[in-house]
């Protein structure tokens, strides 16, 4: 009896499923620098989020680091409008 175990094809990945599956998180990633990072990768995510968890937590990388991004600007540019509105108009 030969002891070598085979794996099913069925079960292991190929290699352009996993090559799909790296271009699409890349994809998520750029749409970041293309149109600020919140609608493109919460599209992707809830298309491909029962397809591939790759995917899915590439996505919503790049959908967190928009939220953030956002948010930081937000405060910067509001903080940054105070102190314009407080030099402008002074004492």
């Amino acid at each position: 009896m030969n002891a070598i175990a085979t794996t099913d094809p069925i079960d292991t990945p190929s290699a352009s499923s996993e090559s799909d599956e790296r271009t699409m998180a890349a994809v998520a990633h750029g749409l970041t620098f293309f149109e600020g990072g919140l609608i493109g990768p919460l599209i992707l995510y809830f298309v491909k989020k029962d397809e591939s968890d790759f995917v899915a937590f590439h996505a919503l990388q790049s959908l967190y680091f928009g939220l953030a991004f956002l948010l930081l600007t937000t405060i910067t540019c509001g903080l940054g409008a105070l102190i314009f509105v407080a030099a402008v108009h002074g004492p």
